[in-house]
């Protein structure tokens, strides 16, 4: 009986638990089949440095096991477009949506809209994709936008300008360049790192360009969506060389003079150490300083002779008016010239025009030599009759 009774406990447990266990088999063979979305890239970004279109591809996969239906993909923004609207994915597979974006009429600047995919995916029935905009545009700046120069004839000069780059983007300058013959450039092309400046040197030659004025232009061809070419104006004004001057060899020499006619303060003879130095060949002549006073009248009168009666401060006045005119340093103070002080200040490192000293006089006219004149020793100090040599070399009066 009890052997009995267990046998039939036993048979009720087990088909207990086949019950459950088909109960449970049962369960899971009738879960529901769902979609599942994925986007990739989950946001698209654009970057320009001019206004321009472009595209690029969205892929939408469906790794669930039922079919994935997207009934829309919308955008507010009028600058993204897609190339559908809907779509069906079957599941394990892709599909591509091509967008693309237009920055006509954009300004430099940053933009930020999503696309909103609308789909049966129960987890996710609605997703953002964000498309970033950029425009990094490039931004020229030259300055100055005109060279103003003066030169001697023959002489040949620099100058430069800046290029700066105030946009986001690297600036390109491709091409520097000039139709002017007596234009060059040490370098044309560059780039121009955002917020950064270049320094762009120009040497102009005033021996090909004449004596004259003469302008020209400068043309920048660069990266600059706005500004593609810019221009740079140049007036050179080449002036004639007024006085001729020569350059003498410093050195050493016996300075003074010590026969029967030497004036006091030419004695005793003494040795002078002279550095190198520039002089006119020739005396100032009275057309010339008439370029800077015409009211000034000599006694001798004639172009081509020495201008004279001109005191002393307006000798260092007519070298101060060289000096400008030729773009050179003043040696002369204006105003103790003005003032016409007693002590005239000067500056001894200028590189303007000055009046020799009385041993740069002495050593030019003797050159190298160590008789009286350069070409002879005087035969007599008096003024009749008038010494031949004299005759050679000098202007006199009597």
């Amino acid at each position: 009986m009890l052997n009995t009774l267990r046998t039939a406990h036993t048979a009720y447990l087990l088909s207990v638990l086949i019950a459950v266990s088909l109960l449970g088999c049962a369960e899971e063979s009738t879960a529901p089949s769902e979609p599942d979305i994925a986007l990739s890239p989950s946001s698209l970004t654009f970057q320009f440095d001019i206004e321009t279109q472009a595209s690029q591809e969205l892929v939408v996969s469906n790794v669930g096991s039922a079919t994935l239906e997207v009934t829309s993909i919308a955008t507010e923004a009028t600058w993204i477009s897609v190339d559908r609207t809907s779509l069906t994915v079957s599941a394990g597979d892709s599909q591509v949506v091509t967008v693309e974006v237009d920055a006509t009429g954009f300004s430099r600047g940053t933009y930020r809209e999503p696309i909103t995919i609308t789909s049966n995916d129960p987890d996710e029935p609605a997703l953002n994709v964000i498309v970033w905009l950029s425009i990094l545009e490039t931004d020229i700046l030259v300055l100055p936008d005109t060279l103003d120069v003066t030169c001697i004839e023959g002489a040949v000069v620099s100058t430069s300008f800046l290029v700066i780059n105030e946009g986001s983007e690297i600036l390109e300058v491709t091409s520097i360049s000039s139709e002017a013959p007596w234009i060059s450039f040490e370098q044309t092309s560059f780039s121009v790192n955002v917020t950064d400046t270049v320094e762009v040197s120009v040497v102009l030659s005033g021996a090909v360009a004449g004596v004259g004025s003469h302008e020209a232009d400068i043309l920048i061809e660069s990266s600059d969506p706005d500004e593609p070419i810019t221009e740079v104006m140049v007036s050179l004004t080449v002036l004639d060389r007024l006085l001729n001057m020569v350059f003498l060899d410093g050195g050493m020499f016996h300075m003074g003079a010590d026969n029967e006619w030497a004036e006091d303060d030419s004695r005793p003879v003494h040795l002078v150490t002279i550095s190198s130095f520039y002089v006119s060949r020739y005396e100032v002549t009275q057309d010339e300083y008439a370029r800077f006073d015409p009211t000034h009248t000599s006694e001798s009168v004639g172009g081509d002779l020495p201008v004279d009666g001109v005191i002393w401060f307006d000798a260092a006045r007519f070298c101060n008016w060289l000096s400008t005119r030729e773009g050179y340093e003043l040696f002369y103070n204006e105003e103790d010239l003005s003032d016409e002080t007693d002590d005239v200040r000067t500056d001894s490192t200028a590189n303007g025009y000055r009046l020799p000293s009385e041993a740069e006089w002495e050593f030019s006219c003797r050159s190298g030599t160590a008789t009286d004149l350069y070409i002879g020793d005087l035969t007599h100090g008096g003024s009749e009759p008038v010494d031949s040599l004299l005759d050679r070399i000098a202007w006199y009066g009597g």
